[in-house]
């Protein structure tokens, strides 16, 4: 009997010495997977690009999604974008992308999967391409972009990813070209007049004012050639009460008393009277 229960515990040893480890091999199993899961810093590597980024904590309250901004999430091996939703775990802090030969190409900061601040990326020759702004997810303020050699290639402003304002735009020579957005639509300029058709309304014009001008000028040679010959139309309208510049005469006490005429009418008799007396 003694010799059963010395036999049975022996057995029981060995097994608790091969189960125990094949325990803990499980709980280090769990752990890994847990750390895998909870881990933040991701490198993923796709075709001719690395990129490095960090993801936002599994465990604990699920982050709020709300506003039309697009999110950055990883699922299926691969970094997804969506806008105003979310179906993986959300990028959350720095993120950097290389290309195979380790020359950065993009970076900046993820905000619970929404790209914040300042983002900048490069030329293949290491000189800036460009540097834009963003705020919960859209682009918002200043935006440049610059050509391989340095020089700029455009600037202006998005107000929540869409362009407002005037762009300016360079070629490679220097030379700029504005364009008015509102709304991220594109404004159609006035159409300018061109040197042509100026001239061709001057050329109408012409025609027009010279006739006024000669108009104005014979009425003036008139006027002078006439002036002797109102004066003395004048002189003698006062010496006769009958002449013209009085338009009817009454009689009241045995006097003669006229009315006078508008100036105008004046005039006129007086021109006729100088033509009669010429």
């Amino acid at each position: 009997m003694k010799r059963r229960l010395l036999t049975f515990f022996v057995i029981l040893l060995l097994l608790l010495q091969i189960i125990m480890p094949l325990i803990g091999s499980a709980q280090s199993i769990d752990k890994l997977k847990e750390a895998a899961l909870n881990t933040r810093k991701l490198t993923l590597a796709h075709g001719d690009s690395v990129e490095v980024f960090q993801l936002a904590p599994a465990a604990g309250s699920s982050p709020v999604i709300a506003g039309d901004g697009f999110y950055w999430w990883y699922g299926a091996n691969s970094i997804q974008r969506t806008q105003g939703a979310a179906a993986g775990r959300l990028l959350d802090g720095a993120y950097s992308l290389f290309t195979r030969e380790k020359a950065l190409v993009e970076q900046g900061i993820y905000e619970q999967g929404q790209r914040k601040g300042l983002w900048r990326q490069w030329h293949k020759t290491g000189t800036l391409k460009s540097r834009e702004y963003w705020k919960k997810g859209l682009r918002e303020g200043k935006f440049e972009q610059y050509y391989p050699n340095g020089k700029m290639l455009k600037e202006g402003k998005y107000r929540r990813d869409k362009l407002v304002g005037v762009i300016k735009s360079y070629d490679e020579q220097g030379e700029l070209t504005k364009s008015r957005y509102t709304q991220g639509e594109l404004k159609q300029p006035k159409e300018k007049k061109s040197k042509q058709k100026k001239q061709l309304k001057k050329k109408r014009e012409k025609p027009e004012k010279q006739q006024r001008l000669k108009s104005t000028l014979k009425k003036l040679q008139l006027k002078i050639k006439h002036f002797p010959k109102l004066k003395k139309a004048k002189e003698g309208v006062e010496n006769n009460s009958t002449s013209y510049g009085y338009s009817e005469m009454n009689q009241a006490n045995g006097e003669q008393t006229a009315k006078k005429q508008p100036w105008w009418k004046k005039l006129f008799r007086r021109n006729k009277a100088a033509d009669v007396q010429q």
